[in-house]
C-alpha cells in the first residue's frame, strides 16, 4: 500500500490507505458509508465458475447496496477514463417509460465531470405508434436534462439492449457509460435483470452506475 501511495503522490494524488478485516463486500460497504464515499472504483472479474457468469458476488452485491455512484471496469475495458473533454458525451441507457428522477443523479454526475448526455432506449419489435410514443419520451427526458443545464441528446434503436449499448458508446465515443439501478434482483446474466451485467462484462470503457429507490 504505501508503494501504491507513493506512485499516486508522483502524479499529484493525495491519499490515504486503510486496512481492514473482514467479508470484504460489507467491509468495502461499511467503509463507503463511514467515510460518505462520492465514488467508488471497482473491478468486476469473477474468478469462480458461477461468478464468470456474472459479475463477481462482490461486485454484484456492492453495486446494488453502496449509496454513492460505482465506477466498474470490466475485463474487456481498454480506454482510460482522461481527456474528457475531446470525447464524447456519457451514454446512459433507459428504460421507458423512465421516472424523471432516475435522472437527477445524472445530471450531477454530467455536471462534475462537464460532459454531455446521450439518452438511448432499446426497443424491441414495436408497431409505428409505439415507436413514436417512445421517440416523445425520449424527446421529454433530453429536455429535462437540458433544462438542468446538461447538454442532451437521444438515440431509439432495436436490437439486443447490451450489443447496441457497447455498438452505440463505440460511435459516439463515450468515455463511460451511466446506468442507473433498481435495488433488488441480482445482477446475473443468467436472468432477466441481465442488462447491466452483460454491458459491464462486455463494454470496453468503464461502466458508471448508481442505485434508485
Amino acid at each position: 500500500l504505501q508503494t501504491l501511495r507513493g506512485r499516486l503522490a508522483q502524479e499529484g494524488v493525495t491519499s490515504r490507505s486503510i486496512v481492514r478485516n473482514g467479508i470484504v463486500g460489507d467491509t468495502l460497504f461499511n467503509i463507503c458509508c463511514d467515510e460518505e464515499a462520492d465514488l467508488l472504483l471497482l473491478g468486476a472479474y469473477g474468478y469462480r465458475q458461477r461468478d464468470r457468469q456474472t459479475l463477481g458476488s462482490t461486485a454484484e452485491f456492492l453495486l446494488r447496496a453502496i449509496p454513492c455512484p460505482a465506477l466498474t471496469y470490466g475485463p474487456d475495458v481498454r480506454s482510460t477514463f482522461d481527456s474528457l473533454l475531446e470525447r464524447g458525451p456519457v451514454l446512459v441507457p433507459v428504460s421507458l417509460p423512465c421516472n424523471p428522477g432516475y435522472l437527477e443523479s445524472a445530471i450531477k454526475i454530467a455536471t462534475l465531470f462537464d460532459v454531455g448526455i446521450e439518452i438511448l432506449h432499446v426497443a424491441g419489435q414495436v408497431p409505428p405508434t409505439v415507436m413514436r410514443d417512445l421517440e416523445n419520451e425520449c424527446q421529454r427526458l433530453s429536455y429535462r436534462l437540458r433544462c438542468g443545464g446538461i447538454h442532451a441528446q437521444w438515440s431509439l434503436y432495436c436490437g439486443k439492449p447490451e450489443q447496441v449499448i457497447r455498438a452505440r458508446a463505440s460511435e459516439i465515443d463515450s468515455p463511460f457509460i451511466l446506468m442507473p439501478l433498481r435495488w433488488g434482483h441480482r445482477l446475473s446474466s443468467l436472468t432477466s435483470d441481465n442488462v447491466a451485467a452483460h454491458v459491464i462484462r462486455c463494454s470496453r470503457v468503464p461502466v458508471m452506475t448508481y442505485r434508485t429507490s
